[in-house]
């Protein structure tokens, strides 16, 4: 029984990911997502994507910028968090690259 209104999103739409943080390893859900929808031509624009996780606030615990996040098989740096108001955050990705 889901007792928490977010988690039927989660629960339907995430994937398992891995937040990196200070204070260790934390798994959680998330919906990734690496499409751009263009608001002013109403389409989704594929050359400038932002990729994105849309996660439960009360989940990311100490998830600060530039920790890491493990999601979709992919290691991703956190560039800046945007809550949104509704107990849920989008975090702004970019791909770590190994030099």
């Amino acid at each position: 029984m889901i007792h928490d209104p977010q988690d039927i999103f989660t629960a339907d739409f995430g994937k398992p990911v891995v937040l990196h943080t200070d204070a260790g390893d934390v798994e959680t859900l998330g919906i990734y997502d690496d499409a751009f929808f263009d608001s002013s031509i109403g389409e989704i624009v594929m050359d400038t994507t932002q990729k994105r996780l849309v996660c439960k606030m009360c989940d990311l615990g100490s998830l600060k910028r530039e920790d890491e996040i493990t999601a979709e098989c992919q290691r991703f740096e956190v560039l800046q968090i945007q809550p949104d108001g509704t107990g849920f955050a989008t975090i702004l990705l970019t791909e770590v690259t190994n030099d």
